[in-house]
């Protein structure tokens, strides 16, 4: 079930790319129907976005706060982008997401070049249970 979440995510986020990596408006980045779709994936998706905010960047910040129901960035470096970003990468490590049981967390390509090494972890807060499994 997951490789299936996995594949629509980064169909997703590539067109979103495509669609918005171009654009200077916030609102126009955050609003647009693709990220809005990416959003009504729930909450398996939050390690995929803190990997494609790792490795390309991007306006994930807004989909971070509804998905995870957290906002770890201080608010004396809010629009500081490297700031944000390095502050959702450490709530990501904090939180396990760094180490998820899912292939594409151990991806050596980045997320447009799918290589499956599978990290074993137990505590993957989204995908595995006490056993490791997927859920």
């Amino acid at each position: 079930m997951y490789r299936r979440v996995r594949e629509r995510f980064v169909e997703l986020a590539n067109r979103w790319h495509d669609e918005t990596d171009h654009l200077s408006s916030a609102s126009d980045i955050t609003n647009n129907d693709t990220y809005l779709k990416i959003i009504s994936m729930g909450e398996a998706v939050i390690p995929l976005i803190l990997l494609d905010l790792r490795e390309r960047g991007g306006s994930w910040y807004r989909a971070l706060r509804i998905l995870s129901d957290a906002d770890p960035v201080p608010t004396e470096v809010r629009g500081e982008v490297p700031k944000m970003k390095e502050a959702w990468l450490r709530w990501g490590r904090d939180q396990g997401y760094d180490k998820c049981i899912c292939p594409i967390m151990d991806n050596q390509e980045g997320i447009g070049g799918m290589i499956q090494r599978p990290v074993i972890n137990l505590n993957c807060p989204v995908h595995g249970d006490k056993e490791g499994r997927h859920l």
